[in-house]
């Protein structure tokens, strides 16, 4: 996917716009559910980890390049730092959802870590728009970065899905 459009905004972006919505309402449903109990949160907790690994990764993989990185490039870095932020918010705020696995997360928890996840959601919705609508010609070291992060970021919704379907 990484590279299909150009920087123009024409009609597929627009689809495109939707599909990130209704992907990012569908994380939002899914939360709701794994937040509930302290299984779901550990679970969800995997995922936000395998996002900030892959968004710290993509940033030192950027600097390691050499060259100077392209503006739609740094846009990309930009939202990958207040990913890393907001999975390290996200990381903090699960010590307050404690117990066996089957124990409910209290509701001040669950509101802490619902509204936090979802705002992970809607950056990791708007990072995987920046890096779709990078131009084909990107720099070899810059695409083969920003594929390996879109793909962990495309792996969040079916990593919040399974948990889900483990309670």
């Amino acid at each position: 996917m990484l590279g299909t459009k150009t920087t123009a905004v024409g009609a597929s972006d627009y689809e495109s716009v939707q599909t990130f919505d209704s992907w990012v309402k569908n994380v939002e449903s899914c939360l709701k559910k794994a937040l509930s109990t302290a299984r779901g949160v550990n679970c969800i907790i995997r995922a936000v980890y395998d996002v900030l690994n892959a968004a710290n990764k993509y940033v030192e993989d950027i600097y390691e390049c050499g060259t100077e990185i392209p503006k739609s490039i740094q846009r990309i870095v930009d939202n990958c730092r207040e990913i890393i932020d907001i999975c390290e918010n996200i990381i903090k705020i699960s010590a307050c959802s404690k117990g066996d696995d089957d124990s409910k997360t209290s509701p001040i928890c669950f509101t802490k870590l619902f509204n936090t996840t979802c705002k992970l959601t809607w950056k990791l919705s708007e990072t995987l728009i920046l890096i779709r609508l990078l131009p084909s010609n990107t720099e070899a070291c810059f695409s083969n970065a920003t594929k390996q992060v879109e793909q962990s970021f495309d792996n969040f919704l079916p990593a919040v899905t399974q948990c889900v379907l483990e309670m």
